[in-house]
């Protein structure tokens, strides 16, 4: 197991973020990926971090590419994205 975490900027508020975020998470967990943490940097509002557990970072890049068109729309902007794996 692995957790990845994502750190990215946002669009729109961060409400308006996790409300589309946490729409989805039957859909991140029917892939095999557990969300673990949400939040944004207290001085940087529109600086997100999330922290996943799934089987390998990979299973969160393949979520990632083929939900590109719904991630965007939430405000997500996939360039800003750092990616960050540990062992769990």
């Amino acid at each position: 197991m692995a957790t990845v975490y994502l750190t990215f900027t946002i669009t729109k508020t961060f409400e308006e973020w996790k409300a589309v975020f946490d729409a989805d998470q039957d859909n991140l967990v029917s892939s095999g990926i557990q969300t673990l943490a949400v939040g944004y940097q207290l001085d940087t509002p529109n600086t997100v971090r999330v922290a996943f557990s799934a089987d390998s970072q990979k299973v969160v890049e393949d979520f990632t590419q083929q939900n590109t068109t719904d991630i965007e729309s939430s405000g997500h902007v996939l360039e800003s994205t750092i990616w960050e794996t540990f062992s769990s």
